[in-house]
């Protein structure tokens, strides 16, 4: 009986740690599964509007000379006096004298060819005197006679030669005058001195290059250009102006030009056409504009009437853009470019609205899905 008693006492325990594990199974809380929050992607937007822009062109040119003359002499002699700029690379003011030539002898030759005009002249008028006595007394005679006797009785012939002698009287001293002028040379326009041939003490000889100069009134720029966009360049006509151009200098400095011709040919190598942009007054406030420099041209070129722009990074894979519609969900739309360059493209569409363009990215791209813009509440 003793030996029993233990057995029922740890049966009686085991049961009851068995009923009150079922009753606190029986009695748990339940735990109330909830659907987790929806998760709006969050995107950032720009407006975008219908409006006029322009074709603006980065292109690569030359600056050339707008005009080039070789300086030569037109009277021969020894150079006595030069500008003080008469150097390579000076600058000379237009109607200013660049250089002298010796001119004793033209002076002495044009007082001789005046001393025989002067003569020429008496000698006219002395034969005038005479044509009136000869008149006179032709008249006394009763005018009889042929039409040579008339001419030799009133001195005709001598009158003629008379004339003609002091006209080439003259015409000697219109050409001395000229010579003696063309020992003084002048610059024939705001010049910039390229090369020098000659300085004082030199012999400048007849049609003998006295150096080069180069008009500082006007640059060109010969700008290279791909045939393919010739069609968004505005040239000159009677009745407008060439597309304007911005030349960017070296060191970052800028001037402007405008498009003044297309060249007739296409370059040797790269089959590119050519433009030629044209810089007035290069060298303003002491522009260093240099000849030959490699420069780069910004052109603004034709305008696109009623289309939209947005940024090269805006624009999405296959031709698309992604727009934020007025119920704040994606569309994405279709665009066909009609220019670009490296930062903008430019085109037509329908855009509805109240559609604004979405200027951050998106992991999924699903037509229709709902999205928030940052800073605005979750609907």
């Amino acid at each position: 009986m003793k030996s029993i008693k233990p057995l029922i006492i740890g049966i009686m325990i085991i049961a009851a740690g068995i009923g009150g594990a079922v009753i606190l199974v029986a009695t748990k809380p339940q735990a109330v599964r909830k659907r987790p929050p929806e998760m709006t992607p969050v995107v950032e937007v720009a407006s975008i509007e219908r409006m006029n822009h322009h074709a603006r062109l980065e292109l690569m040119g030359t600056i050339i000379p707008a005009e080039t003359i070789e300086l030569k002499a037109r009277v021969k002699g020894e150079i006595t006096r030069t500008h003080k700029d008469w150097i390579e690379g000076g600058r000379i003011p237009a109607n200013s004298e660049i250089l002298k030539i010796e001119d004793s002898d033209y002076s002495i030759a044009l007082r001789q060819v005046q001393s025989e005009h002067t003569q020429a002249k008496s000698e006219l008028r002395l034969e005038m005197g005479k044509q009136d006595v000869a008149k006179r007394e032709w008249e006394l005679v009763g005018k009889k006679g042929d039409g040579i006797d008339n001419e030799l009785a009133l001195r005709v012939p001598q009158l003629k030669s008379a004339q003609a002698r002091e006209k080439a009287a003259k015409a000697k001293v219109e050409m001395a005058e000229l010579n003696l002028k063309r020992t003084t040379v002048k610059a024939p326009f705001n010049a910039l001195v390229v090369k020098r041939n000659v300085n004082i003490g030199d012999q400048a000889s007849v049609s003998a290059s006295l150096g080069t100069l180069v008009n500082t009134d006007r640059y060109h720029v010969r700008v290279s250009i791909p045939v393919d966009q010739l069609k968004w360049i505005e040239l000159p006509d009677e009745n407008k102006t060439g597309s304007a151009a911005e030349i960017v200098l070296q060191g970052g400095v800028k001037c402007t030009g405008t498009v003044i011709k297309l060249l007739a040919d296409l370059e040797d190598q790269g089959r590119m056409a050519r433009l030629l942009v044209e810089i007035r007054d290069p060298l303003k406030n002491n522009a260093r504009v240099l000849l030959n420099s490699f420069v780069r041209v910004n052109i603004v070129g034709k305008q696109i009437t009623d289309s939209y722009s947005v940024k090269r990074i805006h624009y999405r894979e296959n031709d698309s853009i992604w727009l934020l519609a007025a119920d704040k969900t994606l569309h994405v739309l279709q665009v066909q470019p009609i220019w670009s360059d490296r930062e903008n493209i430019v085109f037509n569409a329908d855009i509805s609205e109240g559609e604004e363009l979405i200027t951050s990215g998106l992991s999924i791209v699903i037509e229709g899905m709902r999205l928030r813009v940052l800073g605005e509440e979750n609907e």
